[in-house]
């Protein structure tokens, strides 16, 4: 990693885990497609998945907790009722940042935000730099990193545009036709519920970073820091 900012263990990670890492789960798969058509060195990733000894050609491990040296990313692509273990799992490590995909949470009623509220506490016991959940992930295009749960174009090129998006989808849509279009990206991040990090941290990291000319935003619903939001602005 190639900076002391907070969010470089997530924007600027040099080795990944995918947790539930698996030929038959979407997300898995097209973020290790993503990873492999960017560029990313194989060997820096390690799938956990109790059940496979290999996943993706890759050697897998049972546990996070298994893995030897250090993780500064997991990629966490299981359900909701699982992640929570999982983020204490991964603190226990010493994971420095995290990104979760599923919903189920706050979105989706009472008991969503039971687990919710049982996900924020876990991640912020285990001091983990979470993006999402909710979310379809970030893309860091220098540090070939695509931690997207759809296919990303395979055009896709470096350049001075971050984005910071509520919207997945929306999101998708820029990308897709930005690549279109020729235009590069270097960071973008869509935050999904925003439990731990939120739309004031991805602004505060992309107007600090010498690369971004340009910030794309897409908000729907009210900031989570507005005051922060407004000095990193």
């Amino acid at each position: 990693m190639s900076t002391d900012s907070p969010l470089a263990p997530l924007f600027e990670a040099d080795r990944l885990a995918i947790i539930g890492a698996s030929e038959r789960n979407h997300y898995a798969v097209n973020i290790f497609k993503n990873l492999q058509n960017m560029g990313f060195d194989p060997s820096r990733i390690i799938p956990i998945n109790p059940g496979r000894p290999e996943v993706f050609g890759l050697k897998a491990y049972p546990s996070i907790l298994e893995v030897p040296g250090e993780i500064p990313l997991a990629v966490i692509a299981v359900n909701n009722k699982a992640v929570a273990s999982v983020v204490e799992e991964a603190g226990q490590k010493g994971v420095k940042a995290g990104v979760i995909f599923a919903d189920g949470f706050a979105e989706g009623g009472e008991e969503g935000k039971k687990l919710q509220q049982q996900l924020t506490e876990a991640a912020q016991t285990a001091g983990i730099k979470l993006l999402g959940p909710n979310c379809m992930g970030f893309v860091s295009v220098r540090a070939k990193l695509g931690i997207w749960g759809g296919e990303l174009p395979k055009n896709l090129r470096a350049g001075n545009i971050g984005c910071i998006f509520q919207s997945s989808g929306m999101m998708n849509l820029l990308i897709n036709m930005g690549a279109k279009h020729g235009l590069g990206f270097h960071v973008c991040a869509s935050g999904g519920n925003e439990i731990i990090l939120n739309a004031a941290d991805y602004l505060e990291y992309q107007a600090e970073c010498a690369d971004i000319d340009v910030i794309a935003t897409y908000f729907e619903a009210a900031l989570k820091e507005p005051r922060r939001f407004a000095a990193a602005l």
